[in-house]
């Protein structure tokens, strides 16, 4: 099965392609919440999310500034948590598995 977002470039007449794909997952997306110290704002609180967000494979970030939690649904196939803490620190703050 291709999704949605994969482009199959058109096939040439009289010329035969194997396509391999690898079979989608149950469920590609993992959750993890991180703890997030140093933010004082809503300016910090949308800065984090920016930073979650633009990490390849996050589906979603979302930043509760009063708690300093971060909740990411992302493909744990293409993001690691290393991967999404260190996108918080280049941002300007700590972040830290949640729990």
């Amino acid at each position: 099965m291709i999704g949605p977002a994969t482009r199959v470039p058109p096939i040439p007449a009289g010329r035969w392609y194997a396509l391999c794909v690898r079979p989608p997952r149950e469920d590609p997306m993992a959750r993890l919440t991180l703890k997030v110290t140093g933010m004082t704002c809503g300016h910090c609180q949308k800065r984090v999310e920016t930073a979650l967000s633009q990490v390849p494979g996050v589906f979603a970030a979302v930043v509760d500034l009063q708690d300093g939690v971060a909740e990411v649904d992302y493909d744990d196939d293409a993001a690691t948590i290393e991967e999404l803490t260190a996108a918080v620190a280049r941002a300007g703050y700590a972040a830290a598995l949640d729990g």
